[in-house]
């Protein structure tokens, strides 16, 4: 994707962000403590420090990105953004057909396979094939 980049944003939005970035990590910090009774300061300063990352982050895409990134207008029309679309359905389409499987296999076969195990499986099957087919398309086509 091509990006235009202006060097800084007002200042106001870095203040913004950084609030934001340690609101939610003293929250999520102060919840995980309060959810594990004991020890409640370690655990709340561990969780804290662990998200303050993606906290950080969060703050900076609602506040800062919108004055310092500017996408551009035509990036769909790119051949990447093609290649990805059809990988993604291709994707999609592999996994409604794998999920199809597995569940005739299971109703015949009689498996009790627990929710977890099977999201995780969806999850990782579904960003591995797009991710595979993404490398192939872009391999061919290039």
């Amino acid at each position: 994707m091509t990006t235009t980049t202006r060097p800084t944003a007002p200042p106001e939005a870095y203040a913004k962000a950084a609030l934001v970035a340690l609101a939610l990590s003293l929250t999520a910090g102060a919840v995980a403590g309060w959810v594990r009774s004991d020890e409640f300061w370690l655990v709340a300063v561990v969780f804290a420090v662990c998200t303050l990352g993606p906290a950080i982050a969060l703050g900076w895409l609602i506040f800062v990105s919108g004055h310092t990134v500017q996408p551009d207008p035509h990036v769909e029309d790119s051949v990447e953004a093609r290649w990805v679309e059809r990988a993604c359905s291709g994707a999609f389409i592999d996994l409604v057909v794998a999920a199809g499987v597995a569940l005739t296999l299971t109703s015949v076969l009689d498996l009790e396979v627990p929710g977890g195990l099977v999201l995780l499986a969806v999850v990782a099957g579904a960003g591995i094939d797009a991710v595979l087919r993404y490398a192939v398309i872009s391999r061919r086509e290039s």
